[in-house]
């Protein structure tokens, strides 16, 4: 029979790379399933959204028994520092016992996936995740961060024989039973993730020529300011040639119409507003996503939390009635004894006090049975007894037949 050591969805945990210590942590829910002595294997689970759905789609990640190197598999106290919101991931209660179980890989894990033509690819915004998860697929050795107190303790046992023997086990054989609709594969069912990293946020350049239309580029030489003011004077007036000013006559200037271009400032702001608005907008896009994601993580943690106390609290009152239930059961049995004893002495005496007066009322029966037995059978002749010579050696005789019949008759009685 099949049994998992934790409940049927899994328990919250965090699994890395064991390579790279530093690297980001990826929330999955782990699992442990077992079969008498002869299959074993860890499965970690974790649900990106990818191109095609919807829905967010699970991805299981199967840690065989028999793909595990003999003597190198440990499980130990976690050395890795997790923020609350990590802790709060994978904690059963408020205080979380953080284990670490390493594992080394004779091969990369099979991967139960969605069945998909093609590979998969990430939705935008979804790639960080999409990317910690190919990582996690691809590496050899892997670290799976959970809390040891979600273990019942006669799990313990079956728990650490795996992880001491593993060579003992073998994996579960996937059939279309298993699959249930999904595919098995390798990390190769991924695309490639280079085209997913990270872009540098810093604007592009703006004096790029091949991106920006070149300027209008005069060669006629600069005009002349014009004058700030012209004075008249008529014809002929004496001071004509003290107060005339004449203006100077103005070059041909070039034949583009500075009207029809727009200011080369107006277009740079153009550009960065449309460059702005956009990046703004993906990044918004992306926090808000994140924000999200987090958000379900934090409620279906709260919802799983919420359900374990609620198991807890059901097998804490059933407990509490059976307990009392014994109780009420053994101080029941106590009060039928003590009304027993009570009963057994009454009766008791009731029956002794009839015994007696039976033994009296049966002796003064006895007693007058007898005297009426002894007055018919004896009835002394006077008459004879003064005529006959022999009277005394009669009476000895009579007193001596009466006294047998008495003793007799009582011998008979008893």
């Amino acid at each position: 029979m099949t049994n998992n050591l934790f409940r049927q969805a899994g328990i919250g945990a965090l699994a890395y790379v064991a390579t790279d210590n530093t690297c980001s942590l990826l929330r999955c829910t782990f699992q442990v399933k077992f079969k008498d002595s002869l299959h074993a294997t860890f499965s970690l689970q974790h649900t990106p959204h990818v191109y095609g759905f919807i829905d967010a789609q699970p991805f299981l990640l199967l840690y065989d028994a028999d793909n595990l190197v003999p003597g190198t598999t440990t499980c130990m106290t976690a050395k890795r520092t997790l923020a609350l919101t990590e802790l709060s991931h994978i904690a059963r209660n408020q205080a979380p016992e953080v284990r670490a179980l390493s594992l080394k890989l004779k091969k990369p894990c099979a991967i139960l996936c969605p069945n998909v033509s093609g590979s998969i690819a990430p939705q935008p915004s979804h790639e960080v995740h999409f990317c910690q998860l190919v990582d996690l697929t691809k590496a050899l050795e892997i670290t799976i961060l959970f809390d040891w107190k979600w273990f019942q303790p006669k799990q313990i046992g079956q728990f650490l024989t795996i992880v001491s023997q593993p060579e003992r086990f073998s994996g579960f054989p996937i059939d279309e039973k298993n699959l249930k609709g999904r595919r098995l594969e390798d990390w190769s069912v991924f695309s490639p993730t280079e085209q997913y990293l990270v872009e540098s946020n810093e604007p592009p350049s703006y004096v790029d020529a091949s991106r920006k239309r070149a300027r209008h580029i005069s060669h006629s030489p600069p005009l002349s300011p014009p004058p700030k003011r012209v004075w008249y004077v008529p014809e002929g007036s004496p001071t004509e040639k003290a107060t005339t000013i004449s203006s100077p006559s103005r070059p041909p200037s070039s034949t583009v119409d500075e009207s029809t271009h727009t200011h080369p400032s107006r277009r740079l702001r153009s550009s960065l507003r449309a460059f702005l608005s956009a990046r703004a907008s993906a990044y918004c896009e992306k926090k808000i996503t994140t924000i999200c994601e987090d958000a379900l993580y934090d409620a279906q943690y709260l919802r799983n939390a919420a359900d374990d106390e609620f198991i807890e609290t059901i097998e804490d009152q059933k407990l509490d009635i059976q307990s009392r239930k014994y109780d009420a059961l053994e101080e029941l049995q106590a009060d039928i004894d003590q009304m027993v004893d009570e009963k057994f002495q009454e009766l008791d005496a009731t029956v002794a006090d009839y015994m007696e007066e039976a033994g009296e009322q049966v002796e003064r029966a006895i007693n007058d049975k007898l005297d009426r037995y002894l007055n018919r059978s004896w009835v002394p002749d006077v008459a004879s007894c003064a005529v006959e010579p022999s009277l005394g050696k009669v009476k000895r005789e009579g007193r001596t037949a009466r006294d047998w019949k008495r003793n007799r008759f009582r011998r008979r009685v008893r």
